[in-house]
């Protein structure tokens, strides 16, 4: 009896085996076609990695059918490698990273860490950063009520010696927080260039730059007008012009990428993905309280210890799908693929979709 039931296990065992290595085969083929109809026919590294993020989800099924089942490291609250839903979220950030041979130097101002270096957190602008800041202030004991970022050379790492220690530490709970790239554009442009209620360095730097491209004849010389910076800012810097989102745009599609400010800098730049093994990135737009839950729990620490605010409360309110749209109407369906394409690499790393937007141009 032992032994038929020995059989019957064994038999169950490779039946299931069998059955993710047609889910990996179906996968293989899926991308296959995929980049078939996309007329994008992959080179001989893509071919090799995709042949061993193939064997990847074959070991993933070898384990599986153990009963050995290893804990998804990027996304989703304890999630598993056996949910479809994270699978390719996975494999996509995986992917981009060996297609485009992805390699960003470490900076360390990009970086928190807590006073028992237990957790490590990738700060992003316009991305909840400053309640992240917040927190890790707190739990160094600093008594801060507002401007947190001039937190952040306390708070980072002193040296790149004490970053890479922090980085090559597995025992390093290492997490970073997106939302969908055309939002946080928005978003920044809201904030550091419209609102001229206040003083920004961007609006200050960056105005006289999208002007001279897009309203040169602001700068041509006329006594009667006074200088140009008198036309543009208010003694105290605030701006008397504000460049619309077009023109903001229509600047920053020129601009290098190297030259970009850190409220619209790529995600995968900013915190070196490809050089840091995250255990959990979250996405703003799906984040709830189970996830914070799970966020402390990593990092040591309890609710009723720190207080976090709502992560996605602002003063000119959220920046979401239906206010993006509203202000990229006034861009054409061209333009919004070029802003696309410039940061194609964050989209498809972090599994964003551009098509809705297209539907909002004018």
């Amino acid at each position: 009896m032992r032994k038929s039931s020995f059989a019957v296990a064994n038999m169950l065992t490779k039946r299931l085996y069998i059955k993710y290595l047609f889910v990996c085969l179906i996968l293989y083929t899926f991308i296959f076609v995929l980049q078939k109809r996309l007329k994008t026919f992959p080179s001989g590294k893509e071919c090799a990695l995709t042949h061993n993020a193939t064997k990847q989800f074959i070991k993933i099924g070898n384990e599986i059918s153990s009963g050995n089942i290893p804990e998804l490291e990027y996304d989703g609250i304890k999630s598993r490698l056996t949910d479809s839903q994270n699978m390719p979220h996975l494999w996509s950030i995986l992917k981009m990273c060996g297609q485009y041979n992805l390699r960003t130097p470490l900076v360390k101002r990009h970086y928190l860490h807590n006073p028992n270096n237990t957790s490590m957190y990738c700060w992003i602008r316009k991305v909840a950063s400053t309640s992240f800041i917040k927190l890790f202030s707190d739990m160094r004991n600093r008594s801060i009520s507002k401007d947190y970022y001039k937190e952040i050379d306390v708070l980072s790492p002193k040296t790149i010696k004490e970053l890479e220690d922090l980085v090559n530490d597995s025992k390093v709970f290492k997490f970073l927080v997106i939302r969908h790239p055309f939002q946080r554009i928005v978003s920044s442009y809201r904030d550091r260039i419209e609102d001229n209620t206040k003083y920004t360095a961007q609006a200050w730097k960056y105005t006289k730059m999208i002007f001279h491209l897009t309203r040169p004849e602001i700068f041509y010389k006329n006594g009667t007008t006074g200088s140009s910076l008198n036309r543009i800012f208010h003694n105290n810097k605030r701006l008397k012009l504000v460049p619309t989102f077009k023109e903001f745009v229509t600047w920053l599609l020129q601009e290098p990428t190297s030259n970009d400010d850190v409220h619209w800098d790529s995600y995968y730049s900013h915190c070196s993905v490809c050089d840091v093994k995250y255990n959990f990135v979250m996405k703003l737009e799906d984040y709830s309280i189970e996830t914070i839950d799970f966020i402390f729990s990593k990092m040591g620490i309890t609710k009723n210890q720190f207080f976090m605010p709502r992560l996605q409360a602002t003063r000119n309110g959220f920046t979401d799908n239906y206010r993006t749209c509203s202000y990229f109407k006034d861009l054409t369906q061209e333009t919004i693929f070029k802003l696309y394409q410039r940061y194609k690499i964050d989209f498809q790393m972090f599994n964003y979709t551009h098509e809705n937007y297209l539907k909002c141009a004018h």
